[in-house]
């Protein structure tokens, strides 16, 4: 039966990736710490270390696996997702949009009112990662806040409107608020469905 279950969701996955690329997909389950990769939790370890609040999670996104810790650090709260094989792939940390710089908030605005009639932004989330740094090097610089070689975006997820759609939208923009990308997202809350 569960077997059944999962081979239905990931045709339902699948469809939704062959109708548009432009469409988050998202399933989130619970996990143990040993069920997630070895790299991961080595990775994890100067957080972990003296985090609270520790959540484990393998997400499947479009019929594409990763790993995700969630964890309250310092008072604040961070996302560490990971690939399939336990490499970094980001580190968010969710921050009010109101405490963004005064340019970056404007250049945000503008970018969503190009795209939506109507919008309310519900999280925000400041991005971090690098092409040129190893993964543990990545966890020192946020946990220093020392930036510099850091590729840093911003993450929004709205409920937004316009002429084509409506819905909850993942907007992602660059390090000044500049538009990149946006997904419409879907989300299959099935974690008390399958345990």
């Amino acid at each position: 039966m569960k077997i059944l279950f999962h081979a239905i969701l990931l045709i339902l996955l699948f469809a939704s990736v062959a109708v548009g690329q432009d469409k988050k997909s998202e399933v989130e389950i619970t996990i143990s710490q040993q069920e997630m990769p070895d790299k991961a939790i080595s990775v994890l370890q100067p957080l972990l270390s003296n985090a609270n609040r520790v959540g484990f999670y393998r997400e499947t996104t479009n019929a594409e696996i990763s790993y995700e810790c969630k964890l309250k650090w310092q008072g604040k709260f961070f996302s560490v997702e990971f690939f399939e094989d336990g490499s970094l792939m980001d580190i968010e940390q969710l921050v009010p949009f109101r405490t963004l710089e005064k340019d970056i908030k404007k250049k945000s605005r503008e970018s969503l009112q190009e795209i939506f009639s109507r919008f309310k932004i519900r999280k925000t989330q400041v991005q971090y990662s690098s092409k040129k740094l190893a993964d543990e090097d990545i966890i020192t610089a946020v946990i220093k806040e020392n930036y510099e070689n850091l590729t840093l975006r911003y993450e929004l997820v709205i409920n937004g409107k316009s002429k084509e759609s409506s819905g909850t939208f993942e907007i992602l923009l660059d390090e000044i608020g500049g538009f990149l990308k946006q997904k419409e997202v879907i989300r299959l809350p099935l974690d008390n469905v399958i345990y």
